[in-house]
């Protein structure tokens, strides 16, 4: 990596933490001029630099940096709403919304996330998307049964295209390239949700792992093998391992690979997938792409997600994480640490302004902008005023303060 890449992948992850987002415009206000908004794009799209091979070096470095020798990997996918039109947008389709029960535009993702005694760390994403052909069979084949038209002389269902596989490949492809990229570290069992609850997934995870313990979900409507006669699995009410939290109404209905395991220990086990949801969360609030990310086309997507989970890397390789995490004290949550580098940036910007006072004249024109400096933190999150720095207003040499409203 050359040192122009290097400053200039510092700054982006310097935009991230201040702004929230992965907006070049946002990144040119928040850095005062010292890149301008098409010096990052071009840099963006167009600088060699090895992306997936970064990826895999800031994992290397954090599982270094804390000694991680072991581990059990976690799967999960997340969606992401866009806009209604996306005709550049990587991979967006329509997507079940969970929450409604209707459907929106946007983008899934699988990820596969390291847990381990220290830390929860994420270690690889794909986009994932449906097969267009099997989609528009399936409407047609909807519509023509309502027709009721014989099955014989409705088309018969196209065969599917290896550009599109579904989630279960997906993971097993991390699994896979995570085996080849850090085979030092040893994985203890892999978890994953409802959606990879079937026996040739776990079989295959579990096999790709080293024939590990893996643990999944069973799905409502999911047939399922008991006592020698195959059945719905809401029929089955003497499953041994079903499990129901407090404040819910239905039970759980786990399976296993290992059946020599204690039913215990499976549950406890299945207890750590809920960190990925933790991770999933904060990564969505507060690591800029869940926020805003409309960079186009495949490598936009790609690269401005490799940013944002760099900037997660970077938050744990932080020397207060660090600290607290080599005394085994409770670490720090991502927004309470990126609000601590908010708050300690705008004092810095602070105290360079101050510094330089009297050392330019009052109209100074910053060559990167073409314009009189002006910059305003209305986004910033830090626990004190936010403040509004305009140099036009600076005529008299001195540059006017003002206090704007508390951020919540």
């Amino acid at each position: 990596m050359t040192c122009s890449q290097r400053r200039w992948l510092t700054f982006c992850l310097r935009g991230l933490l201040l702004t929230n987002t992965v907006s070049w415009a946002q990144f040119e206000r928040c850095g005062l001029g010292w890149y301008r908004f098409s010096a990052l794009s071009w840099m963006f799209r167009h600088t060699k630099l090895l992306w997936e091979g970064l990826w895999q070096a800031s994992v290397s470095v954090v599982v270094a940096q804390y000694g991680v020798s072991e581990g059990v990997l976690g799967i999960d996918d997340s969606d992401h709403r866009r806009a209604k039109r996306t005709k550049r947008i990587h991979r967006s389709h329509k997507v079940y919304d969970k929450k409604t029960g209707g459907y929106f535009n946007g983008q899934a993702l699988v990820f596969l996330v390291l847990i381990t005694p220290q830390l929860t760390l994420p270690v690889g994403f794909r986009f994932a998307a449906p097969d267009p052909r099997q989609v528009a069979w399936r409407a047609e084949e909807a519509r023509l049964k309502r027709l009721k038209i014989p099955k014989a002389e409705r088309p018969p269902r196209p065969a599917p295209d290896a550009a599109y596989p579904g989630k279960p490949p997906l993971a097993l492809e991390l699994i896979e390239a995570f085996r080849r990229a850090h085979p030092q570290v040893r994985l203890r069992a892999v978890l994953a949700d409802a959606l990879y609850g079937t026996q040739a997934f776990m079989d295959q995870a579990s096999h790709r792992c080293g024939n590990v313990q893996t643990v999944s979900q069973l799905r409502a409507n999911q047939k399922v093998r008991f006592r020698g006669k195959e059945r719905a699995r809401a029929r089955v009410r003497s499953w041994h391992q079903a499990l129901r939290y407090p404040n819910e109404s239905e039970y759980r209905y786990l399976v296993a690979t290992d059946l020599s395991w204690r039913t215990l220990d499976i549950v406890q086990l299945y207890t750590l997938r809920w960190l990925v949801e933790v991770f999933l969360e904060d990564w969505k609030l507060n690591e800029g792409w869940g926020q805003l990310a409309k960079q186009p086309d495949e490598e936009g997507s790609s690269r401005s997600l490799i940013l944002s989970l760099l900037l997660d890397h970077a938050l744990i390789l932080h020397p207060e994480q660090q600290a607290r995490l080599s005394r085994q004290t409770p670490a720090c949550t991502v927004g309470c640490l990126r609000q601590q580098c908010q708050g300690e940036a705008l004092v810095e910007m602070f105290r360079r302004v101050l510094e330089a006072e009297g050392k330019r004249p009052a109209n100074y024109i910053y060559p990167a902008q073409n314009r009189v400096c002006k910059m305003k933190f209305h986004s910033i999150t830090t626990g004190v005023s936010a403040w509004q720095i305009d140099g036009a207003h600076a005529s008299s040499g001195n540059p006017l303060l003002k206090a704007g409203q508390r951020v919540a």
